[in-house]
């Protein structure tokens, strides 16, 4: 920013000091320029400076309005930038909190994936060892004497059953003194004296024993002889 007036220190310049300033454009003016000047009369040369200082005028004016207008456009596009310059910032910080995010889920997904590992071995160990104590449960019922008691008993109503289901099918014949035996040989399975036999209907279990009665047509006298209980 230039001084209202000339001064006299400091560095010389063209608009800050007159002396320095006259002297210089002096210098640019040699006689043979001012020569023609000579035949001009005084009235005119006056008016003619007048007029040339006029148009001067105009013409800084028109570069003042000029640089006023395109000074306007530089004001707003240094603000534009400004603005573009905070924006850039921002998004700058805001890739900085995304990114530090991102490695923290990445780092807890790390975490997660290696506590999913360890606990599917875990579940693995322990259905192998439920298919183990189930196994063991199972084994262990099979010669506990809570197993023979109900064996015995269903036994028992599937005798009786039999038996039902033999008289209904040979009335004829006497089953009252058929027992079932409950002696330790109950579970050994008896193999059927011939192909005559009759052998009663048996539990599912591959160790039930089996109840055979023999039906063998005791005939004397076309009289149907007693069958005697085994």
């Amino acid at each position: 920013m230039t001084s209202a007036g000339p001064v006299s220190e400091g560095p010389c310049r063209l608009l800050t000091h007159k002396d320095y300033a006259v002297g210089e454009v002096g210098s640019l003016i040699k006689p043979t320029d001012i020569e023609p000047c000579d035949q001009v009369g005084t009235e005119e040369l006056g008016a003619s400076a007048l007029f040339d200082l006029t148009r001067a005028l105009v013409r800084v004016k028109a570069l003042q309005d000029r640089c006023a207008a395109k000074e306007g456009v530089v004001t707003r596009v240094r603000n534009h930038n400004t603005n573009l310059m905070n924006q850039q910032g921002q998004y700058k910080e805001a890739v900085r909190i995304l990114n530090k995010e991102l490695q923290e889920v990445k780092e807890k997904l790390t975490e997660v994936s290696s506590q999913n590992d360890k606990l599917q071995k875990e579940v693995t160990a322990l259905g192998e060892k439920l298919q183990t104590a189930g196994a063991d449960a199972i084994k262990d019922f099979k010669v506990s004497q809570p197993f023979f008691d109900s064996c015995g008993e269903y036994y028992g109503i599937g005798f009786e059953d039999c038996l039902q289901q033999v008289a209904s099918a040979y009335p004829e014949l006497d089953l009252s003194g058929i027992t079932m035996d409950d002696g330790d040989n109950s579970f050994r399975q008896p193999t059927p004296r011939c192909d005559d036999s009759v052998v009663l209907a048996q539990p599912a279990a591959s160790d039930s024993p089996a109840v055979t009665v023999d039906v063998e047509d005791h005939r004397t006298n076309g009289k149907d002889a007693d069958v005697p209980a085994p």
